[in-house]
């Protein structure tokens, strides 16, 4: 079986490291990972770079174009970094990086939206950190469940065992039957579902169309 990077990463002896590591030296090792990953995965590497090219040849010159491949790279790192650290860092960790790192713009609109009782649907483009979405808003003491998937079973223990930490729910996409019965049940307790539009298959505008990415 092929393993991807999202699940070399979260190999076990990579997350004893990364525990043991500080945060901010975690992010090296990472970066160390990914490189190492690439390097041995000729053909995704060419892929990125490929679509680089095809966008920016006719817009940039080669130096600009050689950065913007550095930075697309430093960026996948870093989304990984940020899921990892969300899953595997302490509630504790978490909790004081959010209250220092990220502002509550917006939260208002939220609550506001709360106090009519009938919950909200939360749904973001996987653009920034989306990961501290549910973190940032549950340790604001707002109620939240979350529709999630996991590319590993450690992955998923870790982050229901978190959850529990931020008064959050799960609904694990994997394992729940009728996920809009699940949504549906979680809106009347008035609480915030989120959910990512994020790694599509296909779309059904109607039932008689359906465009596959």
């Amino acid at each position: 079986m092929k393993i991807d990077l999202s699940n070399f990463l979260q190999w076990r002896i990579n997350v004893f490291f990364y525990k043991r590591l500080s945060w901010k030296v975690a992010f090296f090792y990472i970066y160390t990972l990914g490189t190492l990953f690439f390097s041995l995965n000729r053909k995704e590497k060419e892929e990125i770079e490929s679509a680089i090219h095809t966008v920016f040849d006719d817009r940039k010159d080669n130096s600009e174009i050689k950065a913007v491949l550095r930075n697309v790279f430093r960026g996948i790192f870093s989304h990984y970094y940020e899921k990892l650290f969300n899953a595997f860092s302490s509630a504790e960790t978490l909790k004081t990086f959010l209250d220092m790192h990220i502002q509550k713009q917006g939260i208002t609109a939220i609550r506001r939206a709360l106090s009519n009782g009938k919950g909200v649907l939360l749904v973001t483009g996987h653009f920034g950190g989306v990961e501290f979405i549910p973190a940032f808003l549950a340790a604001n003491s707002c109620p939240v469940t979350i529709i999630a998937k996991f590319s590993s079973e450690h992955l998923r223990e870790t982050s229901i065992q978190k959850a529990k930490n931020f008064s959050t729910r799960i609904i694990d996409a994997d394992n729940t039957p009728n996920i809009m019965k699940a949504v549906f049940d979680n809106l009347r307790g008035n609480r915030i579902v989120i959910t990512q539009c994020d790694e599509i298959g296909e779309w059904r505008p109607s039932r008689k169309n359906t465009l596959f990415f």
